[in-house]
């Protein structure tokens, strides 16, 4: 167990140093994307100032909550962008290319290597950071009503909305091992996760059972803000987020196995 531990973290830190030669190589491009993710930062907040000088509530979410909520939108947003897109367009390009059989002649852990391959942690503190810090500073954190327990249980769901939204996105990238092709339907459902600046609460009935249990989308930020702000019954919404993330785990798992198959006996 110990053996299995050090290689992986081996991977991760060969995986990091390439990333960050990757990333430090193209200047203008990544001042480009920072100025970008500034952007649509500022119009977001631009837009919630204008919302909120016509309503005192947005599905039970005050100003101040909801800038808060915005920033864990965008914490999940780069959270994302460091381990999980880039390495599954990674993936689907392997594929496409034939670098995956490489890998896979490798004596390595092939789904744990293709998931972490590539950590774009430069680019996204970059961007992320100022981001972050702005947001954070438009914020009334004296009227933010909490406690420790119920942070400690926002954050666990956070992680298990990252790994549950990781899961979905990758079964949208397996169709490669069949069609040749998955990077269009890769991109649609990253269109799904369009619902992260509208609270849990704005969501009722179907719609919140389908962005929860089928469309992970809602429990990285919205759940876990949820909880923070004392507006969820803590942990309901924890089983629930860690139900969701286990049981995505295994399907991502199924549907390797499953392509792999399919990829051997293609290419036999």
């Amino acid at each position: 167990m110990i053996t299995i531990l050090k290689d992986r973290l081996s991977l991760l830190k060969t995986n990091a140093i390439n990333s960050y030669r990757v990333q430090t190589a193209y200047f203008f491009e990544n001042w480009a994307s920072l100025a970008s993710t500034t952007f649509y930062v500022l119009t977001m907040l631009l837009f919630i100032k204008i919302v909120y000088a016509n309503v005192n509530t947005f599905a039970g979410y005050k100003e101040n909550e909801m800038i808060f909520l915005i920033l864990f939108g965008q914490l999940n947003f780069y959270t994302d962008w460091i381990w999980n897109s880039n390495n599954i367009l990674s993936f689907i390009e392997s594929v496409r290319s034939g670098e995956l059989d490489l890998i896979l002649s490798k004596p390595i852990p092939s789904l744990f290597f293709v998931t972490f391959r590539d950590i774009s942690l430069i680019n996204r503190l970059k961007d992320g950071i100022p981001n972050i810090l702005l947001i954070s500073f438009l914020i009334d954190w004296k009227n933010i009503y909490t406690s420790w327990d119920k942070v400690l249980i926002g954050i666990f769901i956070f992680i298990c909305g990252q790994v549950s939204w990781h899961c979905f996105r990758f079964l949208f990238a397996l169709p490669v091992f069949f069609i040749g092709q998955s990077g269009q339907l890769f991109q649609l459902s990253g269109t799904l996760a369009e619902t992260n600046d509208i609270p849990l609460e704005g969501f009722t009935g179907a719609l919140r059972t389908v962005f929860i249990s089928i469309i992970p989308s809602l429990i990285t930020a919205q759940m876990s803000v949820s909880v923070i702000l004392g507006k969820s019954n803590p942990l309901p919404m924890l089983l629930i987020a860690l139900t969701v993330a286990v049981s995505f785990l295994i399907l991502k798992q199924i549907g390797w196995i499953i392509s792999l198959r399919h990829y051997s006996s293609a290419s036999s």
